[in-house]
């Protein structure tokens, strides 16, 4: 049976905001109307924590009229913005002209398990976090790639362990080691709501490590754990030329390519005041 084409970018974009509501915090507003879903922190004024995941307009009356929806959800804040290609006419003008930045561009991908796909076996010992020494690894793995301090590991061990806890079977993290026995890298998974989608979220690893197979791994041991659970799709958005590349070669295919923008707010206030 074909799938539909809303049913596949549903797929694809809602991990931005497919949480049980028991994991959304009191401070994490959210805005759904027509062809608009926004994301605000009240705490963390930060464009990663205050987006827009999803902007679909048909014309320029319609981004006139739903920017006025935007500008009144974030107030004086920046947040960024992930808009699906094609544009419309004049969109990213008109973005430009609000101080918005074209930082990135993504692909959709889907990796469709009801399908025939090979899942390749992971070239690397591949395991999901479940005790404290596997936190501990995930902690050390994840400093040394993104240069955390030697004294916040014990902090993010216990928000790593909260964060298990907290998320139980609906999401995790899995960890690949080398042939020593030293973590190599890591990544991030979660499940939609109805358990039908698993996202990939993220990870990294180590520089003396890339181009080994150690992403590949993380990624096979993750497909091999939706086939378990009975999911329907595996998603991601992938950094077109970056991890997007491999991804297609294993299994997974592009439907939808995304632009990333970043709005400053900030930098808008500042010329209304000069104007004035």
């Amino acid at each position: 049976m074909k799938v539909s084409d809303d049913l596949l970018f549903t797929a694809i974009e809602s991990h931005h905001w497919d949480y049980p509501d028991r994991l959304i915090p009191s401070e994490v507003d959210s805005l759904h109307s027509d062809g608009i879903v926004a994301i605000k922190n009240k705490q963390l004024k930060n464009v990663f924590a205050n987006k827009v995941p999803k902007f679909i307009v048909n014309d320029m009356n319609e981004l006139h009229v739903k920017w006025k929806v935007i500008e009144e959800f974030y107030g004086k804040e920046s947040f960024s913005m992930w808009i699906r290609e094609p544009l419309i006419n004049q969109e990213e003008e008109f973005l430009q002209s609000q101080d918005g930045l074209l930082e990135e561009r993504y692909e959709g991908l889907v990796f469709d398990l009801n399908q025939d796909h090979f899942i390749p076996s992971p070239a690397h010992r591949v395991i999901t976090v479940e005790s404290d020494l596997h936190i501990h690894d995930l902690v050390e793995i994840s400093s040394s790639i993104w240069g955390y301090r030697e004294e916040d590991k014990p902090v993010i061990f216990k928000q790593r362990k909260e964060f298990m806890s907290k998320w139980g079977p609906d999401g995790g993290f899995t960890l690949a080691y080398n042939k020593e026995g030293h973590p190599v890298g890591y990544g991030y998974y979660r499940f939609s709501r109805d358990h039908e989608v698993l996202y990939l979220n993220g990870g990294g690893v180590l520089q003396k490590a890339r181009h080994g197979g150690v992403y590949s791994s993380l990624v096979a041991h993750r497909l091999d754990m939706a086939k378990r659970a009975q999911c329907r799709f595996v998603t991601c958005q992938a950094r077109v030329g970056h991890s997007a590349p491999i991804l297609k070669r294993l299994g997974f295919q592009a439907f939808s390519t995304y632009q990333y923008w970043v709005v400053n707010r900030k930098a808008q206030a500042v010329l209304i005041s000069e104007k004035k």
